[in-house]
């Protein structure tokens, strides 16, 4: 939506309904503020509000909560970036929570997380090889 300073934006995000519509579209507005401390890089993400970006009515409004974020760190030992995850997101789902178990729940974005994270492995493996000199 914009970015106010080269260390702080502010972003939409929306997701399409799930398992066939049970679990609704949800959306929401993201402040990011980035710092980079001692090698290592930090966004923390909290939500906001937004001119002109209020809820909808055919979106549920999660929330982000203050203290969750990312680290990237240095692992120079194993040749790696160790990325460092905290979720503080509630999707607003109290009558899923009473058919369907809190920790199914869980577990069910805790898979997507890691696919998240493996999508966006093997992208930064395939953009390295495209990137690196050809001999």
């Amino acid at each position: 939506l914009q970015r106010p300073t080269q260390t702080c934006w502010v972003a939409y995000q929306a997701t399409q309904p799930k398992l066939a519509g049970i679990i609704a579209s949800r959306d929401m507005v993201i402040l990011f503020i980035n710092r980079y401390v001692n090698g290592s890089h930090f966004v923390s993400t909290s939500s906001t509000e937004w001119p002109g970006m209020e809820p909808r009515e055919d979106r549920v409004r999660a929330t982000m909560h203050q203290g969750g974020g990312m680290s990237l760190s240095p692992d120079p030992a194993r040749n790696r970036t160790r990325l460092r995850w905290v979720s503080t997101i509630d999707f607003n789902i109290p009558l899923l929570t009473k058919i369907v178990s809190p920790s199914i729940l869980k577990m069910i974005y805790v898979e997507g997380v890691r696919n998240y994270i493996t999508d966006m492995r093997n992208n930064l493996i395939a953009r390295r090889e495209i990137l690196a000199p050809r001999d």
